[in-house]
């Protein structure tokens, strides 16, 4: 269901975007624009991956820890930055993987 969530999503994002919020007991989830879909890139298996750590996080600090880990394996801040306010988590896509430059617009913001 979430990765046709996120299909449709994408597709959103193409055609004039809507917010997509995902509501869990700790945190709300607000997917506010699409992700580039580039093929064969990695983005979209990396922000698959995001989602699902956030969905499966139990508390904020698990959220952080899981994130560092999977960041480590992989590659996930190479297609994203992420940042953590007090009580909110926000990710932009970078404008070419592995490069500095961010988008302007955030993709998601999770409010704990």
């Amino acid at each position: 269901m979430l990765n046709k969530l996120l299909m449709n999503a994408g597709q959103a994002g193409i055609n004039g975007w809507k917010v997509i919020t995902i509501k869990r007991k700790m945190m709300k989830i607000e997917i506010e624009n699409g992700v580039r879909w580039l093929s064969g890139d990695g983005a979209s298996e990396a922000f698959v991956t995001i989602i699902n750590i956030l969905c499966n996080a139990p508390t904020p600090d698990d959220f952080r820890k899981s994130l560092q880990l999977w960041d480590s394996k992989g590659s996930l801040s190479w297609h994203f930055k992420w940042g953590f306010g007090n009580s909110h988590f926000w990710l932009k896509q970078r404008t070419t993987p592995g490069k500095i430059k961010v988008n302007e617009k955030r993709v998601l913001i999770a409010r704990f």
